[in-house]
């Protein structure tokens, strides 16, 4: 009796109708655990290097948790920004970024920052953050103070793995570009807002911690969101293995703002 039963469920169009039903509830289920995650906003235009350091930058997001979404260089803000957790800068060129990014969207970020909002910069996203970006006469988001220099202490090479300091760790970090960081001494009496987690064999300064009205910027010289694939690519040993713990540790840091707390 129970083969009988079972046979007739096999073709019974109700089964077809539950198999539709729970197929078509899973991406829905998916979209639903999506929109609930915190939200990363990833620049992803003109200035970011070829898509590859956007998707690094996300993938970053993903890991802590957070659901990014791609943003050009010309977009509206949302009203779903609104729920956003992190702003994060991606490598490439800051100049192209700068003169590329709408000055509505850079008000944006600044205002989002200062009521509370995480901003993460690798690299680009590191020049982009101080108030001019390197020597170049070129306006950046001014969030991050003092000045955002060029660095390069292997003049021949265009990419190398440099050895760092990172809250006390010697750490092998991917360099491509990226800048160096000279922060303003603090005034008697003043708040420090700014501190570097990280410096260059020469002492220079090459990842800064900072609070931005009620948010918090971190924002790293180095790129230690690269994945793998970048140091094979140009043939490059890491003798610490993946850096990925810095650039979470980074955002997480960023998050953690007194909006947040």
């Amino acid at each position: 009796m129970l083969a009988g039963v079972e046979r007739l469920w096999e073709k019974s169009p109700m089964k077809r109708l539950s198999i539709f039903l729970l197929a078509a509830s899973v991406p829905l289920f998916a979209a639903e655990t999506a929109r609930r995650q915190p939200i990363a906003l990833v620049y992803n235009g003109p200035g970011a290097c070829d898509e590859e350091c956007a998707s690094s930058a996300a993938d970053i997001a993903r890991a802590e948790g957070l659901n990014p979404i791609f943003v050009g260089p010309h977009e509206t803000p949302l009203a779903s920004w609104s729920e956003a957790s992190a702003w994060i800068q991606p490598g490439g060129k800051s100049s192209t970024v700068a003169r590329s990014m709408s000055e509505t969207l850079k008000n944006w970020i600044r205002n989002f920052v200062a009521g509370g909002g995480a901003y993460v910069g690798f690299c680009a996203g590191g020049f982009f953050s101080t108030a001019e970006i390197g020597d170049r006469g070129i306006a950046g988001l001014g969030i991050m103070p003092g000045l955002s220099r060029f660095y390069d202490v292997v003049p021949d090479k265009d990419v190398y793995m440099t050895e760092l300091d990172w809250q006390g760790s010697k750490r092998h970090v991917y360099w491509e570009g990226g800048p160096h960081f000279v922060l303003p001494p603090p005034k008697p009496g003043e708040e420090v807002t700014a501190w570097p987690i990280a410096t260059y064999s020469d002492g220079k300064i090459a990842a800064v911690e900072a609070l931005y009205g009620k948010g918090r910027v971190s924002v790293s010289g180095p790129h230690p969101e690269a994945p793998e694939s970048w140091k094979s690519y140009f043939k490059l040993e890491d003798p610490d293995g993946s850096d990925w713990d810095l650039a979470r540790g980074m955002l997480r840091w960023a998050l953690a703002s007194e909006a947040r707390d």
